[in-house]
C-alpha cells in the first residue's frame, strides 16, 4: 500500500534503524551525521508521507533547534551541571522527541507523541546510565538514542 505515493506502509519501520546509524556514525567524530543527517532523514521521511506544510516547517524546525543546534551531552558536561547531571541527561533525551511537535499538527495524535518523548528519555537516559556504570558499549547507547529520535514519526504514522 502506498502512502502519499511516495513509500510503502511498512517503509517507516526501517527509518529507526537509519537515525540509528547516523546518530552512532556522528558520534565518530563526523558530528555532521547526527546533526544534518538525522533531521535530513527524518523530514525527507515526514514529506514521504505526506506531511506538508506548516506541520513539515514545525517539524523540520524543531529538529534543527534541539538536535543541529542544540545542547551536547559529552564529559565536559558532567563538570558544569554537577548535580544536575542526569535530570539534565533524563530532559535532554525526552526532548530529542519532543522538538517533533510539528508531527502533532498533521497526525493529530498527541498521545503518540507524549509515550514516545517518555520513551526517548528513558532510552537516552539509560543508555548512558548503562555505558557508564555496567560497561553497555557507548556506540550501542548512541544507536538507540537515534532510533528513538525517530520515534514520534513512526508512532503517529503507524
Amino acid at each position: 500500500m502506498k502512502i502519499f505515493g511516495v513509500f510503502d506502509a511498512d517503509f517507516i519501520l526501517t527509518l529507526p534503524f537509519l537515525t540509528g546509524w547516523l546518530w552512532a556514525v556522528g558520534g565518530t567524530g563526523q558530528k555532521v551525521f547526527r546533526k544534518f543527517g538525522v533531521p535530513i532523514a527524518l523530514t525527507l521521511y515526514a514529506w514521504g508521507y505526506g506531511v506538508t506544510g506548516w506541520p513539515l516547517i514545525v517539524f523540520l524546525a524543531g529538529i534543527l533547534v534541539v538536535i543541529s543546534f542544540g545542547p551536547g551531552y559529552g564529559d565536559r558536561y558532567v563538570k558544569l551541571l554537577k548535580g544536575f547531571y542526569w535530570p539534565y541527561i533524563f530532559t535532554l533525551g525526552a526532548a530529542y522527541n519532543l522538538c517533533q511537535f510539528g508531527i502533532v499538527l498533521h497526525s493529530h495524535d498527541l498521545s503518540s507523541y507524549l509515550i514516545a518523548g517518555a520513551i526517548g528519555s528513558v532510552v537516552f537516559g539509560g543508555g548512558m546510565l548503562l555505558s557508564k556504570k555496567a560497561g553497555l558499549p557507548w556506540k550501542i547507547a548512541e544507536g538507540l538514542t537515534g532510533a528513538c529520535a525517530a520515534l514520534p514519526l513512526v508512532l503517529s504514522l503507524q
